[in-house]
């Protein structure tokens, strides 16, 4: 799973492959971290690597709402492929999670 700071102190997580119940738990725990470690910040999940979802990914990302909220940081799910995005679709969590088609441009991080 790939990191990039953007503009604002914002993060980008770049997951890749399947997001299964194994990777979920990755998932979940780098959230955890980074809300830890940078208090609220924007945060965005681009789905441009994955390549398919299931019912334990969903969970993963109805987890992550409920961090944001409860954490109040911003989450943005971006550069959803098509058939992903008709899962979210279905699923409803574009009612709850904004959803955009790119990724924030990336900033170099700062040494």
């Amino acid at each position: 799973m790939q990191m990039h700071v953007v503009g604002s102190n914002g993060i980008v997580l770049s997951p890749e492959g399947p997001l299964d119940a194994s990777y979920g738990l990755k998932l979940e725990s780098r959230l955890i971290s980074i809300i830890n470690s940078h208090k609220s910040p924007p945060m965005f999940l681009s789905f441009e690597q994955v390549d398919s979802i299931d019912s334990a990914g969903l969970m993963t990302l109805v987890s992550a709402i409920q961090l944001s909220q409860r954490y109040n940081f911003d989450l943005t799910i971006c550069s959803v492929p098509p058939a992903l995005r008709m899962v979210l679709e279905m699923s409803q969590l574009d009612q709850v999670v904004k959803i955009v088609n790119q990724a924030p441009v990336m900033m170099p991080v700062a040494a």
